[in-house]
């Protein structure tokens, strides 16, 4: 498990094979659409798909509160994160973090998946 010096992030990383679970969800695809489910939950928010398969309708609504939570705890407000969440490359970049938590678990600093300038 990474050391983290600083206190403030002891509680994370005892959560962190929740997180990893969570993160290895949201970054594989859905076994009916085959889209990944973490870009299923932000079209979901952005409302920018009208249609969504069963499964990635639950997952969206199950995840809506925490995604509200994340942003809220950074101070974006709800247009913001409307308007993000339908950036594509803001959107690949977020993806790239998830399945960074998904190898390599919470550390800090965060670990990508990829390189962001690549995605």
């Amino acid at each position: 498990m990474a050391k983290i010096l600083d206190s403030n992030h002891s509680l994370t990383l005892s959560f962190n094979p929740l997180w990893k679970s969570l993160a290895r969800y949201l970054a594989s695809k859905c076994e009916k659409c085959g889209k990944e489910r973490l870009l299923s939950v932000f079209d979901f928010y952005s409302s920018s798909q009208r249609f969504f398969c069963e499964s990635c309708l639950l997952a969206s609504t199950a995840l809506m509160p925490l995604i509200r939570l994340i942003f809220f705890s950074l101070g974006v407000d709800n247009t913001t994160i409307k308007q993000l969440t339908k950036d594509s490359l803001i959107r690949k970049c977020m993806l790239s973090v998830v399945k960074g938590i998904t190898n390599f678990g919470i550390r800090y600093p965060q670990p990508t998946g990829a390189p962001i300038t690549i995605v």
